[in-house]
């Protein structure tokens, strides 16, 4: 304020420490939840995931998470939210199979991500395709890609591509 005059002391205090927070519960999911991984031919690597498939005997239509750009886990984990996770249980009990993967050198997955391309992820993405394709539970004339950020671009990238593992369709966020 004009003419106000007060001192000011600055003092460094001491973090304060993390409230223990209880680990929450996680309870059975109404669909089948399987750990997986698939082989990018031409990267060499190996990519791990989650593979969420709906109750019952199928076939189901599926679609291939793909993440924004950075170095993202399975389910993309932000602090204590899954967008990913939350994603793949909103769309499996509606019907819909998902799989989500670790990217590059992420996780279980192999690879670095540090000198990974577009491109090198729209072959991830693809390479994805090719594994659901071979799932016996999963309709392939209703595979596809659902991208969020970079991961919206991969996805249209990957099905401009003429290859045997096209999507169906893509969802681009």
């Amino acid at each position: 304020q004009p003419g106000l005059k007060a001192p000011l002391t600055l003092s460094r205090l001491e973090a304060p420490k993390p409230a223990a927070v209880a680990g929450k519960a996680r309870l059975t999911p109404p669909y089948r939840e399987e750990a997986v991984s698939f082989y990018n031919k031409e990267a060499q690597i190996r990519l791990a995931g989650t593979l969420t498939t709906p109750a019952g005997p199928g076939p189901f239509p599926a679609v291939v998470l793909l993440s924004d750009s950075g170095p993202h886990d399975r389910d993309v984990t932000e602090q204590d939210y899954r967008l990913f996770g939350s994603l793949a249980d909103h769309l499996t009990r509606r019907g819909i199979a998902v799989l989500r993967f670790d990217d590059r050198g992420v996780g279980q997955s192999q690879g670095s991500h540090f000198n990974t391309t577009t491109a090198d992820v729209v072959s991830d993405a693809q390479a994805a395709l090719v594994f659901v394709r071979t799932r016996r539970l999963l309709d392939t004339r209703y595979l596809g890609l659902r991208g969020h950020g970079e991961g919206a671009n991969v996805a249209l990238m990957a099905a401009a591509e003429p290859t045997p593992a096209a999507p169906a369709f893509v969802v681009a966020l």
